[in-house]
């Protein structure tokens, strides 16, 4: 407001007051008017200094999130590359490493994951001498005598288990197994319980999961190793690595 306005300003509102018979607030009103003013400026440049200081704000956030996606979709690919090779590799690095090396696989629930399992342990050259799958979860007591019945190799006992049809079986139980692998496809199965159990009957057991399942935190358990991404060429890698370091096989 320059002061061509202020002078207008005050001629009117003198003006006004003479014919409203009211009394013109005096200078003292021209100065508060000012104030107000120059207040509104000051509110008008501090909220475009804050606007502006946001939109960099912003800008900066923005362009940190997008280095950021680029970032973790180059780990990504370079995490896909890394498998792909490993996986080319395998069959040269584990070629008749488990040889003679006699495995049994056990589900608790569906669906099953066996397939890629067996495939990667028969191309290191392992026997796998039955795959058996619970149809439903067993109790304590019943998984006791399961485990019992095929860690002592108990024929009679495992004619008896067989024929109450919680179970399917594929193989031949006559063949000693040097080692089990079993196989956790939800977190509600009592996996962890079975492996155990296994391992204080002195078997060498693979607790393995996908990594889609809820990792478990097992005690350290001698004979006993837990996988949890059996989905992936590094746990097929680490259980590979397991049995081939095992004692006591038949070779």
């Amino acid at each position: 407001m320059d002061c061509c306005d202020e002078v207008i300003l005050i001629v009117q509102l003198e003006t006004f007051c003479h014919f409203t018979n009211r009394s013109f607030p005096g200078p003292g009103y021209r100065y508060s008017y000012r104030i107000t003013a120059n207040s509104d400026e000051v509110l008008v440049e501090q909220q475009k200094k804050t606007i502006d200081s946001l939109e960099k704000d912003f800008n900066r956030i923005k362009e940190e999130k997008r280095l950021k996606e680029q970032q973790l979709q180059e780990t990504k690919s370079r995490k896909i590359d890394e498998q792909k090779f490993l996986e080319q590799i395998y069959g040269q690095l584990f070629k008749d490493r488990l040889k003679g090396k006699k495995l049994a696989i056990i589900e608790t629930s569906e669906p099953k994951v066996t397939e890629n399992i067996t495939h990667y342990l028969e191309m290191a050259g392992a026997e796998i001498v039955y795959t058996m799958s619970l149809k439903q979860n067993v109790l304590s007591d019943g998984l006791d005598n399961i485990v019992q019945v095929l860690a002592e190799e108990d024929q009679e006992g495992f004619n008896a288990i067989k024929d109450t049809g919680i179970l399917e079986f594929c193989g031949i139980y006559e063949v000693p197994v040097d080692l089990f692998i079993v196989i956790r496809n939800d977190e509600n199965s009592n996996t962890l319980t079975m492996a155990s159990k296994f391992a204080e009957f002195k078997k060498a057991v693979a607790l393995v999961q996908s990594s889609e399942v809820k990792r478990l935190d097992p005690k350290q358990i001698k004979n006993l190793v837990y996988i949890e991404d059996i989905d992936s060429i590094i746990g097929i890698y680490r259980l590979a690595s397991f049995i081939m370091n095992q004692n006591g096989f038949s070779q």
